[in-house]
Parts: structure tokens; C-alpha cells; sequence
């Protein structure tokens, strides 16, 4: 195996002492700006319901579950080293049964109908095997007039990186909104944001 493929296989699913050690420190600090972003598109008031799709560290829930007093949040990510670190991070919540994670594919747990306020997901698009599929679970498991966020970088600036495309899908900022409108989504919007590294993006959508 070669490094890109390697790396791109770490990004998708960190394994071992690399994935503990090296990914997580990249996704801390390579999702802070993408995190951010998505969190300033949230409109989050109590009693919400949140899940955050390839939770990663789970420093997304950590931050968001202390923005406001009530309501429940939970992860979900295929690596099992990512959610050990996760629980760790929200440990406090967890106990107090604000925060619950899930180590598992997203597509294969049966989540209820119609029981989350807000779906989240950054930099996980480029690993779903089927997009649309994942979009229509996720339009399915939303309360009436629930929302979805999908925060990516842009597609230019990520092919200019070494990485297995193989394994990393790139979709611009239109081909994520084309998706969420055949998932049956409407009110779709696209946000966008320059940082010191390029263009950012994070498309939403209402059920």
C-alpha cells in the first residue's frame, strides 16, 4: 500500500497507533475551521436533538452540548480509536446523559423516525459509499422541518493533495445541494467562507 492510499484509508477510518495519535491531532486541527463554520449555522436552542455523523474526536459535541443547558447529543464514527477518544473528551456528559456515542456505520444502526432536530456531518462526504442514500436516512431519521448540515472542503482544494481518489470522492458545493433536493430535502442553501488554507463550504437543508 502506498502512502496516499494509506493515509486516505486513516482518513476514513483511523486504525492503530497512527490513528490514535497522528489522525486525531489532524482532525483537531485540520476540522476546527469546518467545525466552526457548521456551528455558526447551527441555530441551536434547547431540547435539542442533534447527531453528528463521523463524530470523529467528538470535540464537535463537546463544544456544542455546552452551548446550551438542556437537550441530547450524540455521535456516531466507523473508528473505533476515534470514539475511545470521543468518550473520553465528552466523559462528563456522557454520565450525566447529555452526550451519547456510537462506535458503527451510520447506514447499518437503526435509528428512530422523525427523532432528530439537526444532522451534522464535516469532512465525512468524500467516504459515503452511496451520498444520496445516506442523505435519504438521514431526510428519514429528521423531525418535520429538522435540518442538515454537511460541512466539506472545496473540491479544488483538495484535489491539489496527495490523496487516493479512489478513496476520497470530491463533490463541489452544487453537487452536495443537487444531492440533498433528490434526497427530498428543500430549502436548501450553500455557505461558503475563505480561511488561511482556501475555501470552505457547508450546505444545508430542511426536511
Amino acid at each position: 500500500m502506498n502512502l496516499r492510499t494509506y493515509f486516505s484509508e486513516q482518513a476514513r477510518n483511523p486504525t492503530g497507533v497512527f490513528g490514535r495519535v497522528v489522525m486525531s491531532r489532524i482532525f483537531n486541527l485540520g476540522n476546527a475551521a469546518l467545525n466552526d463554520f457548521m456551528k455558526s449555522q447551527l441555530e441551536l436552542t434547547e431540547y435539542n436533538h442533534v447527531l453528528d455523523i463521523g463524530c470523529g474526536t467528538g470535540k464537535f459535541l463537546h463544544e456544542i452540548s455546552n452551548c446550551i443547558n438542556t437537550g441530547k447529543f450524540e455521535g456516531v464514527d466507523i473508528s473505533a480509536a476515534m470514539v475511545k477518544i470521543a468518550e473520553r473528551m465528552n466523559r462528563k456528559s456522557i454520565i450525566k446523559g447529555d452526550v451519547l456515542i456510537t462506535h458503527g456505520d451510520f447506514e447499518k444502526i437503526d435509528y428512530i423516525e422523525h427523532s432528530f432536530d439537526a444532522v451534522c456531518s464535516a469532512n465525512t462526504i468524500y467516504f459515503w459509499p452511496d451520498p444520496r442514500r445516506v442523505m435519504e436516512k438521514i431526510y428519514r431519521i429528521l423531525k418535520p422541518g429538522g435540518r442538515l448540515f454537511v460541512a466539506f472542503e472545496d473540491k479544488k482544494r483538495i484535489e491539489k493533495r496527495p490523496l487516493d481518489f479512489e478513496i476520497f470522492r470530491t463533490y463541489s458545493e452544487q453537487e452536495v445541494a443537487n444531492l440533498m433536493t433528490l434526497s427530498g430535502f428543500s430549502k436548501t442553501g450553500i455557505a461558503s467562507m475563505e480561511n488561511r488554507s482556501g475555501k470552505i463550504h457547508c450546505c444545508t437543508a430542511e426536511k
